[in-house]
Order: C-alpha cells, then sequence, then structure tokens
C-alpha cells in the first residue's frame, strides 16, 4: 500500500526537474562572443644605405616586426590599419637609425620603407605604396628605385634592338610613381646615367614573371674604390 506522503514527495520531485534543466540550459554556459581580427595591411624594410650597413630592426608600435642586413628586404609584415609608428633601430645597439615615421597603414595594401643615405654622413627613408593591381596574362609590372649613391638621374632600360627605357631620368632618393608593364620574358636589364654619354652603371640578368609584380632597385656607390658590397647593384624584388 502506498503511503500518501511518499506520492507527495514522488510529485515534488517531477516538479523540480524541469527547473533543474532549464538552469543547465542558462546562459552561463553560452561561449564568449568572438573578437573580430583586425584591419591589416603590410609593411617591409629594404635596407640600401652603403654608409649604415649595420643589421637593422624595424618596429611597428615598438613591436619588433623583421630584421634586415644592408642589400636586403625584411619581407612584408603584418600592421593594424591606421596610423601606425614605424621605427629602424641597429639591432645589435638598438640605437635609432632613422627617426621614428608615424604611416598610415590602410587595409590590404602594402608599404615599403628604404633606408638610404641621402648623404655620406645622414640615413633618410623612402616610403612607397605599392600597387598590387595585377597585370593582364603574359605581362609583368616593375617599379624602379634609385638609391646608387653618386649615380645621379638614372635610366632603366634592357639591351636590345629597339629597347624603350622602363623608367627614364629618375632622381637619386626617389621611386617611380606607377608601374610599367612590360611582357613577361628573360632581360638583361641595364642601368644607365640619364645624363651626357648613358654610360652602364650596372647590367643584370633578370626573367619576369607573368602576372607578377616587381621593384628594381639600384644601389651602393657609383665609385670603384669601395668595397665590392658597396658596389652598385641591381636587386629585384618580388612584391607579390
Amino acid at each position: 500500500m502506498n503511503h500518501p506522503l511518499k506520492r507527495i514527495g514522488h510529485l515534488l520531485l517531477l516538479a523540480a526537474v524541469p527547473a533543474t534543466f532549464l538552469a543547465s540550459c542558462g546562459g552561463d554556459d553560452d561561449p564568449d562572443p568572438v573578437t573580430p581580427a583586425p584591419d591589416q595591411g603590410q609593411v617591409q624594410a629594404v635596407h640600401v644605405a652603403p654608409y649604415n650597413k649595420v643589421k637593422i630592426d624595424l618596429l611597428v608600435d615598438d613591436q619588433k616586426a623583421a630584421d634586415a642586413d644592408y642589400g636586403r628586404a625584411t619581407g612584408y609584415k603584418a600592421a593594424n590599419s591606421g596610423n601606425r609608428v614605424l621605427k629602424v633601430k641597429a639591432t645589435t645597439t638598438q640605437a635609432d637609425v632613422v627617426p621614428a615615421i608615424t604611416q598610415t597603414i590602410e587595409k590590404d595594401k602594402r608599404y615599403t620603407l628604404y633606408v638610404y643615405n641621402p648623404t655620406a654622413s645622414t640615413v633618410g627613408t623612402l616610403i612607397t605604396t605599392d600597387d598590387q593591381t595585377a597585370p593582364a596574362a603574359g605581362k609583368a609590372n616593375v617599379r624602379f628605385v634609385n638609391a646608387g649613391f653618386g649615380a645621379g638621374n638614372v635610366t632603366l632600360t634592357y639591351q636590345g634592338t629597339g629597347a624603350t627605357p622602363i623608367v627614364s631620368n629618375l632622381a637619386y632618393g626617389a621611386a617611380s610613381q606607377q608601374p610599367t608593364t612590360v611582357d613577361a620574358r628573360a632581360y638583361t636589364l641595364e642601368a644607365r646615367e640619364a645624363a651626357g654619354l648613358g654610360n652602364t652603371l650596372k647590367s643584370k640578368a633578370v626573367t619576369f614573371e607573368s602576372g607578377k609584380i616587381y621593384t628594381v632597385v639600384l644601389r651602393g656607390r657609383n665609385s670603384l674604390a669601395v668595397p665590392t658590397d658597396e658596389q652598385l647593384e641591381l636587386d629585384v624584388i618580388t612584391n607579390n
């Protein structure tokens, strides 16, 4: 025989089950909201200052992004969009190589900071926004940067009958404003003096691939009486 008090206890227990179940499904177990990733661009440094050949660190908002020896590029590194403080320091001593620079970084854009010598006793910077517009099939885009100390204005061209200059009469410490579209193929590039007889300063065999974007950099010192690593050189940087 069932006792009436026992039946009442069972009913109370069953009534409590839904409340317990609802409590276990409450908001306390909901996952935390996901913070969206910040918009970002990319920045790199290129070390072409022959009078200051120390290894350099590139810092973005006081955080080291990358380093580079003389004649090298750091490669692109992510940087949050907005006004970013860029610093270049000597790797060993952490002394400032150039004053801090505030640069606006836009979403999905790429920037290059060139460290070069405006004079033999000073270090300066040149910052470019690197056009990422893809060239047509069978073509490549080429930008030229003249960081050849003592070379004066320079024309970048190539060997061959009927060769048309890629960039003409570019001043020292400057970059061509717009990329030049060329056929994707092998070339022997020549950096020539823009004035006088147009003597060839440096030549280099390269192959430009279809769909690629390049920056050609003349660096070094226009003198024979310099160490080998300070002589004029043509570097080719791939930007995509």
